[in-house]
């Protein structure tokens, strides 16, 4: 597989990591990224759908339909492809790794 260019690469990164928590709906995952206050280039919805659908088109992730409360909802979640390629992308990317509580996609402080 052909990997994305870097720019693509971090947003990836992001992705898989708020995926990787569990299946998310895209504004749910907007919405994390709002709490987060980083990787703005996301938190639109013109931002994000693109992004899954090459990442769906790359077999990184999945998606289905889901009736919720509040109607017909697509949840997107991580495949075994995206777990391997997210391994990847933190090894790339050792100081742009999203906490998983809190907080946004920032170099390590412990290291200071």
């Amino acid at each position: 597989m052909a990997h994305p260019e870097s720019s693509e690469r971090t947003k990836m990164l992001l992705v898989l990591s708020l995926l990787e928590q569990g299946e998310q709906t895209g504004f749910a995952l907007i919405r994390m990224m709002e709490l987060r206050r980083e990787f703005a280039f996301l938190s639109e919805e013109a931002m994000i759908y693109p992004i899954l659908h090459e990442m769906q088109q790359r077999g990184l992730i999945t998606s289905y339909e889901k009736q919720t409360e509040v109607g017909i909802r697509r949840f997107y979640k991580v495949r075994k492809q995206g777990m391997h390629f997210l391994s990847y992308l933190r090894k790339l990317y050792p100081n742009h790794i999203p906490n998983k509580v809190g907080g946004g996609a920032c170099a390590k402080s412990e290291n200071k």
